[in-house]
């Protein structure tokens, strides 16, 4: 029979050969666990409030196109360079394109783009708002276009918002034309035109500008810069007003009947809310570039399409507040490119700049104009070796 003692000394001996487990948590219960989970949680909760927040949120609307620089005189203008038909420089006249009206690659400078309405389709643009052109002000209303076709083609359609007559800008094959209507009725008022069968080409841009001088009544047309004949319209009729109608404002349809629609491409259409001169026109029909080189970019155009040159080894030399562009290397190049409109119309073109060269002989400088595609010219000015100076071209 054993002791008390064997027994203790048993028990003691079969703790040391069977120690107790530890007691194993369950796996939501260990610290690292309950931290990632944590985390986890608040992952998830700011992901919640973030997407209620960003999908609450409207869709910001798409940036208002903005082409490249002007350097016309003008309110407003519908450049379509941005690939959207229907922009306005200042963003007050964006319009809506019709029936899939929009823009095309072939603009008449070849640096942007032009509006392309095909009059199958009844492609037109409507403005947001009258342009009031009728509301005793005088307006110089210019365009470059392209026709097709033999049909009489609306270029603008403007209905007053304060009475119930409308101006129609009208081009046909032979003539320019300005006709007022009734609003209510569609009754023709009153009509100008003038032709230019002397002047026209066949499938060529053409500049065209319609000036109004309100105090006068004297409406003067040009083509291509040049002015072929002077009218007088009164804009004063008293018409009985319908303020509840809608009044449209069209590029392209003539807002009254809604036909004549145009066929073929519209570039650089503005307005200007004065009447233009005679040489402003003419510049701005004629001018194709200009540099002046009177700032540090010496690749600015100064000219009505504000087309950019390129340049190499060339500086500008500012002295007795005036800038010249320096050539003084044999590398020395100023180019500029994509004179589209002196292919298409076939038309003669000079080029003048001041020089002044500083050694060497006159043949030590060059300036090419040469045909690089069936659309595109380039002017190249280029020192041969020695130091030569241009002011303007």
């Amino acid at each position: 029979m054993k002791s008390k003692n064997e027994y203790l000394n048993w028990f003691v001996l079969g703790a040391h050969l069977y120690p107790p487990e530890k007691k194993k948590l369950p796996w939501y219960k260990t610290k690292r666990t309950i931290f990632e989970l944590t985390l986890a949680t608040i992952i998830c909760i700011v992901g919640i409030i973030v997407g209620a927040a960003l999908g609450s949120r409207r869709t910001p609307p798409p940036p208002i196109c903005l082409p490249h620089k002007t350097n016309l005189i003008v309110d407003y203008l519908w450049s379509f360079d941005c690939g959207d038909a229907r922009e306005d420089l200042t963003g007050l006249y964006n319009g809506t394109a019709v029936n899939g009206a929009k823009a095309d690659s072939r603009d008449y400078s070849g640096q942007g783009m032009a509006l392309y309405l095909d009059r199958k389709q009844n492609q037109y643009i409507i403005l947001p708002r009258s342009l009031n052109l009728t509301l005793n002000t005088s307006f110089t209303v210019t365009s470059w276009l392209l026709i097709a076709g033999y049909m009489p083609k609306t270029i603008l359609s403007d209905c007053n918002s304060f009475n119930s007559i409308c101006i129609s800008f009208v081009i046909t094959d032979t003539t320019l034309n300005i006709q007022i209507s009734n609003w209510d009725n569609a009754t023709i008022i009153q009509t100008a035109f003038v032709s230019f069968q002397n002047y026209a080409c066949q499938a060529c841009w053409i500049h065209v500008a319609f000036s109004f001088n309100h105090q006068t009544g004297s409406t003067i047309f040009y083509f291509n810069g040049i002015q072929i004949g002077e009218k007088y319209l009164n804009l004063t009729v008293a018409t009985l007003s319908q303020p509840n109608k809608m009044k449209a404002t069209y590029i392209g349809l003539d807002a009254v009947t809604n036909a004549l629609p145009f066929y073929g491409l519209i570039d650089q259409l503005s307005v200007l809310y004065a009447v233009k001169n005679v040489s402003v026109i003419l510049y701005e029909a004629t001018v194709v570039c200009r540099y002046r080189f009177d700032n540090d970019d010496i690749n600015v155009g100064w000219g009505p399409n504000n087309i950019r040159a390129r340049s190499q080894h060339v500086y500008r030399l500012y002295s007795n507040n005036k800038s010249t562009l320096l050539f003084n290397d044999s590398d020395s190049y100023f180019q500029s490119t994509g004179f589209t409109l002196m292919n298409s119309n076939d038309y003669a073109y000079s080029l003048t700049f001041w020089l002044r060269l500083m050694y060497g002989e006159i043949d030590d400088f060059t300036v090419h104009a040469r045909q690089l595609t069936d659309s595109e010219f380039s002017t190249l000015a280029q020192s041969n070796d020695t130091q030569n100076l241009i002011k303007e071209l």
